[in-house]
């Protein structure tokens, strides 16, 4: 009898400690929350990989800690998050989803990943603003020129032009649309070596 009694007083004084230790995760996840909101990524990113460790956080959470790894440059990490996220926070507001959609193709892009980003960049299309369809449609004419396929970044340099000059153009975003104009010269030449070049072999 005196054994049970050893064991239950033992219990009793453990339960508090982990009662605190629940307490005191739950205070880090609203610390870490404050600091996302308040735009502090590296503070976040500290508690919220802690705490994933110890609990493996709901999707939510985990698209918080993997924007603070996008936000460090940690684009590798970033992007391993995103990838097993997304398909869990398909209930968001579409601007939310949008953004995570973004700084998944741009994590990817960013390792010169660009056949995986692709995808990414043309899943947010329909969920972002138009003001924001400019730079998804340049980083697609991106991937497609290092893909050598010149006539597809042709067309996505054309819609990337067209929302910018119809909703960004602005004096900060002039140098990006001659960019663009000269990325349009270049896609224009290349198509036309392709098609000149067959023909070159057929007759020499």
């Amino acid at each position: 009898m005196r054994h049970y009694t050893h064991i239950l007083l033992l219990l009793i004084c453990l339960l508090p400690c982990r009662l605190s230790a629940q307490v005191k995760d739950s205070d880090r996840l609203g610390m870490a929350i404050n600091y996302f909101q308040d735009q502090q990524y590296h503070e976040c990113l500290l508690i919220l990989a802690d705490l994933d460790k110890t609990y493996k956080l709901n999707p939510r959470f985990r698209a918080y800690l993997a924007v603070c790894h996008y936000y460090e440059w940690n684009f590798a990490e970033a992007s391993k998050i995103f990838v097993a996220v997304l398909p869990q926070l398909q209930g968001l507001a579409p601007h939310e989803q949008s953004f995570y959609l973004f700084a998944t193709a741009e994590s990817l892009f960013y390792q010169d990943k660009f056949a995986e980003a692709r995808p990414y960049y043309q899943q947010m299309m329909p969920l972002c603003y138009p003001n924001e369809r400019g730079d998804a449609y340049y980083k697609i004419a991106f991937c497609l020129i290092r893909e050598e396929n010149y006539v597809e970044a042709y067309i996505a340099l054309n819609q990337a032009l067209t929302y910018y000059q119809q909703y960004r153009n602005t004096q900060d975003t002039q140098p990006r649309i001659r960019q663009i104009e000269n990325m349009l010269y270049g896609c224009a030449e290349k198509m036309l070596t392709q098609i000149i070049a067959p023909t070159k072999t057929l007759n020499p």
